[in-house]
């Protein structure tokens, strides 16, 4: 391999490391904030707390005046729009895997890119490896695209 060849992987793998660094921070920097959803989520529909909710409220009501069935009803009201407020776990999820694939997919690209244009510049022994990676790569994509045809 020519001194030129040597340099050109060089910098491809220079430049393939920096795509994969941008995908990688980019799934760091949603492990907060996919946490605190669950977190909160979680605890919107734990049992003990929603029910001490409720029967809160409907004693407030009786102890207000507020007629018994009427109260019940209104309690029932109540747990029905609690429960509605409560984010869709499965709804997000599919928003998250969208906007994730429509930040990072472009770099997934770009490192399939990068590794197949690498792959044909180092010795027939490391291409396996090359072309194992490209094919996890193509992996990672298929979700995105399926998902992009149900969307």
């Amino acid at each position: 391999m020519s001194e030129s060849e040597k340099e050109d992987v060089s910098r491809d793998v220079e430049e393939l490391r920096e795509v994969l660094n941008a995908v990688s921070e980019f799934l760091m920097n949603l492990k907060q904030p996919i946490k605190e959803l669950l977190e909160i989520t979680m605890s919107a529909l734990d049992g003990k707390k929603l029910g001490e909710e409720v029967a809160s409220f409907y004693e407030s009501l009786v102890s207000k005046g507020v007629p018994k069935e009427l109260a019940e009803d209104m309690a029932k009201e109540f747990l029905r729009r609690k429960l509605e407020s409560v984010p869709n776990i499965g709804d997000f999820v599919k928003s998250f895997r969208h906007a994730a694939w429509k930040h990072a997919g472009w770099n997934l690209d770009e490192a399939i890119r990068v590794l197949e244009k690498l792959k044909d510049k180092v010795p027939p022994e490391d291409r396996k490896d090359i072309e194992e990676a490209i094919s996890t790569l193509k992996g990672l994509k298929k979700p995105r695209e399926e998902g992009e045809e149900g969307s």
